[in-house]
């Protein structure tokens, strides 16, 4: 490909000029710019939730689902935002400032045998006032189960039963109901969210025993009847098929009115010890692993739900890891820079079109991501990863316990694959939304080796529209691209060194991201590397499905990201822009500090673009620089090849018939080296250049055509320009 020509039609160029800095080699250069946005690089931030005091040492498991025995604690990890009672029909009462709609979340539960007691300690992830939550705690074992005590609703197997309800703790025989002596104290910490619980012996005495048999549940207390408290009205679930307008993919409940609960339900919100909740088989959009206690509530028989507990082991020290999964499919905890609020926010979308006050759906200081792990021995430099990002109406579950995650997982020599929740299940990925993507890369980073050559990027709908923005803000993270139903960016030029997988629909009528639209057949006629298929009488809704995503994983292979090519076009974004959360999107490659003159600048941007709900568009920025230095031109690209096939995703589906094209690229050609770049510049008010990466000496010669004043500065050169006779340092 040749060095664009694109200036805006109509544009005036009023810099156009040679600037000719002193000879010198660069020197005290400064840190290089990094690839990515600043949130990948940040110190990773902490959690008072995660704080040890006093008797508790052992280290959070951070993987849900599972258990430990670790400094001679016992330690049970649950899932986030899985507080979804009956049915996944309990609904918080209103003023939602109180609740936060997550009151009732358990993050962790921890034992712990001492001198004279047992001590308990409970972890929720929202604790705005710790007296609206109940806490139902089971010791022992009893044949028939018992009903759990303050009216909460179910049945459990146990000796004693402990209900904790703010600063209280009453202990009841389970057989008979009768509340029992004993002094058990409760020791609330609000900052860190945690009840610290103090069993005498003399309640319940487990010592010495290999198999003691634990459970526990949340819910909401009730003061003025001292008991849990009753959802006054469950919500529905969704209408089957309701969701899938612009995410794609299956609902979550029956059609017409929702079935009634049945009488003999438990009214608590969330149960402890679940390490065999069913994986996400059906392609359910919004997956909470909460299957198998949503069942369980609605029936009222909680009896699945338990840990054994070997109090010998606790005694003696011993740690033991082996619950926890060292590959597949697991749901993880990170800790996030960012917590607007505690609990769950109302905010659809964040980003500049969000109202204030703008909190997200899922809202608090831990976040959950889903994440597979490869079987295969990795390499010595790491795996490789992918961003699997989710669909609309969708969450960090969409993947959990699906092929797609093998697929995409056990290509090659190994990828990483993650799917981070997005801070909300249609957020669009902006603000602590985009943050969490790159949250959740990090901290796969602390606990995975990972090959930063090998990132590559999938997604669907809504995943896949922000997988076409993300390759354009940060092309220099990635290796190669797979989507299915989402349209480009208008930023598609930033991503010429990104090849791309493309997945639509020709009657796909929510992303309209088919031939006939604009954008994508721009990206179709730019020449970029990449593969389309256009599936014949197809709707949106086929991405959802349970299908064979085998040729997602051939095309992203093993495919390695290019670094510092010689031609740089990239867009400063002014929505995406967001360095207050960290998304610092104005960099690539060899080219950073860009500012953008006019933030109002639209220039070229379609109408089409704007009123279309699922294009990604905003006031920008264009930079194109060409560095002559390298010695290569740019790729050319060979003749589109077209075809068609067909394809079953591995179900009977009735639309397997694809029209197909194809582009690939012939080998860069070598051209003599030379001191020059070349700057095209459109709204461009500041742009630095590293002439280290781009080959270039800080003597070179910097051919600039802007469409108003651009100040353009070399790393480490010292150097005074004059632009239209504006003295420039």
């Amino acid at each position: 490909m040749k060095l664009s020509s694109r200036v805006l039609a109509g544009a005036l160029v009023i810099s156009s000029a040679v600037l000719r800095p002193h000879a010198q080699t660069p020197s005290s250069r400064p840190r290089p710019v990094r690839p990515g946005p600043d949130i990948l690089y940040m110190a990773p931030a902490t959690s008072a939730q995660l704080e040890n005091t006093g008797v508790w040492n052992a280290a959070p498991i951070l993987v849900s689902g599972t258990s430990a025995y670790r400094n001679g604690e016992f330690l049970y990890q649950d899932y986030l935002y899985d507080d979804r009672g009956a049915a996944s029909r309990t609904a918080y009462p209103e003023p939602r400032e109180k609740y936060a709609g997550n009151a009732a979340d358990l993050v962790e539960i921890r034992l712990k045998p001492l001198a004279s007691e047992m001590a308990v300690r409970l972890t929720l992830n929202t604790m705005t006032d710790p007296s609206l939550v109940g806490v139902v705690i089971a010791l022992g074992d009893t044949t028939p189960a018992a009903a759990l005590p303050f009216g909460a609703g179910g049945k459990l197997p146990a000796t004693r039963f402990v209900t904790v309800h703010g600063s209280t703790a009453v202990p009841t025989d389970a057989s008979t109901g009768q509340t029992l002596g004993g002094d058990v104290t409760v020791a609330v910490d609000l900052r860190r969210r945690q009840i610290d619980v103090r069993i005498p012996y003399s309640v319940f005495d487990p010592r010495n025993k290999t198999a003691v048999r634990v459970a526990a549940g949340a819910g909401l207390w009730d003061a003025a009847t001292n008991q849990f408290m009753e959802p006054a009205q469950p919500a529905a679930p969704a209408r089957a098929g309701a969701a899938q307008g612009r995410g794609g993919g299956r609902g979550g409940g029956g059609r017409g009115a929702p079935a009634p609960l049945d009488p003999n339900r438990s009214l608590l919100f969330n149960m402890a010890f679940r390490s065999h909740e069913p994986p996400n088989t059906d392609s359910t959009l919004a997956f909470y692993n909460d299957l198998a206690q949503s069942a369980a509530f609605g029936s009222g028989d909680l009896s699945p739900f338990f840990a054994n507990v070997d109090f010998v082991k606790l005694a003696s020290g011993k740690n033991d890891d082996s619950q926890i999964p060292k590959t597949g499919p697991m749901s993880r905890i990170l800790v996030s820079h960012f917590e607007p609020a505690q609990g769950r926010g109302t905010a659809s979308r964040l980003g500049a079109r969000c109202a204030a006050p703008c909190i997200p759906e899922f809202a608090g200081r831990l976040q959950p991501y889903g994440v597979y792990v490869p079987v295969k021995t990795p390499p010595a430099a790491g795996y490789g990863l992918t961003l699997d990002l989710h669909s609309a109406s969708a969450n960090y579950g969409r993947w959990l316990g699906q092929h797609r995650y093998v697929e995409l997982g056990e290509r090659g020599t190994g990828s990483i694959v993650i799917t981070p929740n997005g801070r909300g299940l249609t957020s669009w990925y902006y603000s602590e939304g985009a943050a969490d993507i790159f949250e959740v890369w990090a901290d796969v980073e602390r606990h995975y080796k990972i090959d930063r050559d090998y990132v590559s990027l999938a997604g669907v709908s809504m995943g896949a529209i922000e997988t076409f923005r993300l390759a354009a803000l940060y092309p220099d993270l990635f290796a190669a691209m797979a989507m299915s139903v989402g349209c480009p960016s208008f930023m598609f030029e930033a991503h010429r060194y990104v090849p791309a997988f493309v997945h639509t629909g020709d009657i796909d009528t929510t992303t309209s991201c088919h031939p006939g639209n604009a954008l994508m057949d721009a990206y179709a006629a730019s020449g970029q590397e990449h593969v389309w298929w256009n599936f014949l009488e197809h709707p949106h809704a086929f991405s959802g499905r349970p299908r064979d995503w085998q040729p997602f994983a051939d095309f992203l292979g093993s495919k390695k990201r290019v670094l510092d090519p010689p031609h740089v076009i990239y867009y400063l974004n002014t929505e995406a822009h967001q360095p207050e959360f960290g998304m610092n999107a104005d960099h690539a490659y060899w080219v950073s500090g860009l500012t953008v003159r006019d933030a109002r600048h639209e220039g070229q941007i379609p109408q089409a673009v704007k009123t279309d709900g699922s294009a990604s568009w905003a006031p920008y920025g264009r930079i194109d620089v060409m560095s002559h230095g390298m010695g290569r031109a740019e790729p050319e690209p060979n003749a589109i090849v077209r075809s068609s096939g067909t394809f079953s995703f591995g179900v009977d589906y009735p639309w397997p018939r694809y029209n197909a094209q194809e582009v690939t690229w012939k080998p860069a050609s070598s051209t003599p080296a030379r001191n020059v770049i070349d700057i095209k510049a459109e709204n461009i008010a500041t742009v630095t250049i590293d002439p280290v990466r781009a080959k270039v000496t800080c003597a070179a010669t910097i051919y600039l055509a802007s469409d108003g004043p651009t100040i353009v500065t070399m790393t480490g050169c010292a150097r005074v320009n004059v632009i239209e006779g504006v003295r420039r340092e």
